[in-house]
C-alpha cells in the first residue's frame, strides 16, 4: 500500500467514522484511524521537508517518489456487513476496500 492509496482513502474514511456502527466494528475502526493519522502525520512531514527544500515548488517527481512509498501496514481489514444502514458511495467503497472488508450476510446472499 502507497501514500497516495491511503491519501485517496480519507475522504471515505471521514464519511465512515460519522456513521452509526456496532460497538465492535467503531472501536476497531477507531484504532485503524488513528494509525492512519500517524501515517498521514509521516506523510505531512516528509512533504513540508519538501517544500522547505524547494521553496513550495516541489519538483513532481520527487513528490510521485513521496505519494508512491510503500508504508508497512499490517492492520487486519475490518469486517463491515452489508446490511449496516450505511451510506457510502462506488468510490468510497473502491477507496476503502484497501482497509475494509464488505461481507455478505446470509440474508443478503438470499435476495
Amino acid at each position: 500500500m502507497t501514500y497516495c492509496n491511503l491519501l485517496n482513502s480519507v475522504p471515505a474514511f471521514q464519511k465512515l467514522i460519522r456513521q452509526d456502527l456496532p460497538l465492535r466494528t467503531a472501536y476497531r475502526l477507531s484504532k485503524m484511524v488513528r494509525k492512519i493519522n500517524e501515517e498521514l502525520s509521516f506523510f505531512r512531514e516528509r512533504e513540508a521537508e519538501l517544500k522547505a527544500k524547494y521553496e513550495f515548488k516541489i519538483p513532481a517527481n520527487e513528490y510521485n517518489e513521496l505519494l508512491n512509498l510503500e508504508l508497512d501496514w499490517d492492520e487486519p481489514k475490518i469486517e463491515i456487513l452489508l446490511d449496516e444502514n450505511i451510506n457510502l458511495s462506488v468510490a468510497d467503497i473502491e477507496a476503502l476496500t484497501p482497509f475494509i472488508e464488505f461481507k455478505e450476510t446470509d440474508h443478503a446472499e438470499n435476495e
